[in-house]
């Protein structure tokens, strides 16, 4: 049996309905599916949840689907953060 992930990069799914007149989806908001645990929504870039029933009900009813997460941030913030922290050379000196 394949390794199931811990954890699941969820995004919720955008309201789609059907133009009567054009006969054409038409995708509206993205939908609001609590969190149990928190009871906080969902966040509309998608967020980290546990493998569990709740969460694979919500996929099975397509209120949220499976994506990629984003590449970590944390590599840039830290480069700026050493870049900030190194101590310039001094302004002052050919100054005389």
């Amino acid at each position: 049996m394949a390794n199931k992930p811990d954890k699941l990069f969820l995004k919720p799914n955008n309201l789609v309905s059907i133009d009567p007149e054009t006969k054409k989806k038409v995708e509206g908001k993205a939908l609001v599916v609590r969190d149990p645990t928190t009871n906080l929504a969902l966040g509309a870039d998608g967020e980290w949840k546990p493998n569990n029933t709740y969460w694979k009900r919500r996929l099975r009813d397509k209120d949220v689907s499976e994506v990629k997460p984003p590449k970590e941030v944390k590599k840039v913030e830290k480069a700026k953060a050493t870049k900030e922290t190194t101590p310039e050379k001094d302004k002052d000196k050919g100054a005389k």
